[in-house]
């Protein structure tokens, strides 16, 4: 049986030492990040079953400013790896962050959120986080992306296709959660790319390897649909999935 994980990105492992010895007492699995940096590095390798962040980081020494919450909440929300893991702000200002989040989801042009969200003041018990903890996992496990044909669940991380479920390989399933996300739009190689290969610098050269990842994938999908009208290339652009 899977343990469920949760990452703390927090600055200072002495205010969140409470959190850690509840959860590890639960049973759950329990990893620590000191800097954004540091926590996405590991949300993105680790894929946790939920994060646990602070709001403000404080800068350690010379460094410059650090990242903050909100930094951190829109690096997750535009990673198609990562925007789908419940994320709790776990604050002392947390009756203040939970009105700048809603007006944030307001203004979702210029924000990229996760899907999943809540705020618990630090001041509160830890009863009060256990449940909030518990609530974000079960909305969790009920998610789906998209609608119609095309679906994914993020918990199980399984495609479905007409009601059909399909595991698929890493690369395909990144792609795949992606265009479902977007589906309609076309979206560009660049795009596609930092979500494939992040870290990596796109040029035309990833093309062939975006290309392979594509027909593998689309090879999988066919036969389910009985045709290959559903995942168009506009050549020099990008690609989109369509119904």
């Amino acid at each position: 049986m899977q343990v469920t994980h949760i990452l703390i990105i927090d600055d200072e492992l002495r205010t969140c030492q409470s959190a850690i010895d509840l959860f590890e007492g639960l049973g759950y699995r329990v990893t620590w990040a000191k800097s954004g940096e540091a926590g996405l590095a590991k949300a993105r390798q680790e894929q946790p079953d939920l994060i646990l962040l602070d709001w403000l980081f404080k800068p350690q020494g010379q460094e410059q400013w650090p990242m903050q919450g909100l930094d951190i909440l829109n690096e997750l929300g535009k990673d198609y790896q990562t925007a789908y893991i419940p994320v709790i702000i776990y604050s002392i200002k947390g009756d203040d962050i939970q009105i700048k989040i809603e007006a944030l989801r307001r203004n979702s042009v210029k924000h990229s959120l996760p899907k999943i969200m809540e705020t618990v003041p630090r001041a509160e018990e830890l009863k009060l986080l256990q449940v909030a903890v518990s609530n974000a996992l079960q909305r969790k496990e009920k998610l789906v992306v998209g609608e119609g044909i095309f679906r994914y669940e993020p918990a199980s991380r399984t495609a479905l296709i007409q009601e059909t479920p399909l595991q698929l390989p890493r690369l395909e399933d990144k792609l795949y959660c992606l265009l479902v996300s977007r589906k309609g739009e076309i979206i560009g190689y660049k795009e596609i790319a930092e979500v494939l290969y992040p870290g990596e610098v796109y040029d035309s050269s990833l093309n062939g390897a975006i290309l392979r990842v594509i027909n593998s994938l689309r090879r999988k999908i066919e036969p389910i649909l009985g045709h290959s009208r559903n995942l168009e290339n506009r050549h020099g652009v990008g690609y989109r999935l369509y119904e």
